[in-house]
């Protein structure tokens, strides 16, 4: 399966990246919300089982990017990755989303994965 990971911070990109592909997993990265909505414009994009992305990110932060890929795709799946404690309280109400809790490990990213519907192959 292919994910894409959005991050402004690379070493979680690869982090998330790395783990995925020891299960057997395609990853594509993108360090900012606009790098993300500018390939999905493009002949090049290829939809992924579900989009890893944090929310605090410069120029444009995760639900707004979320927010404009729904448009295109109101099915996509998302998981939020963030170190924002109040996170789940904040965006309570928004059950079609999964949440990653930074600092998180492997079994961690795992569960959501499954959680996802996605086969864990390692």
């Amino acid at each position: 399966m292919l994910f894409h990971v959005i991050d402004d911070q690379p070493i979680i990109c690869a982090y998330v990246s790395e783990l995925l592909q020891e299960v057997g997993h395609e990853v594509q990265t993108f360090l900012s919300s606009l790098d993300y909505l500018e390939y999905l414009k493009s002949s090049r994009y290829m939809r992924p089982a579900a989009i890893f992305t944090d929310i605090t990110m410069p120029s444009m932060n995760g639900y707004e990017m979320i927010r404009r890929v729904r448009i295109d795709y109101p099915d996509q799946q998302f998981v939020i990755v963030s170190g924002k404690p109040d996170i789940r309280i904040e965006f309570r109400d928004r059950e079609e989303w999964l949440f990653l809790n930074k600092p998180f490990d492997g079994k961690s990213l795992y569960r959501i994965v499954e959680r996802l519907g996605v086969p864990i192959a390692a």
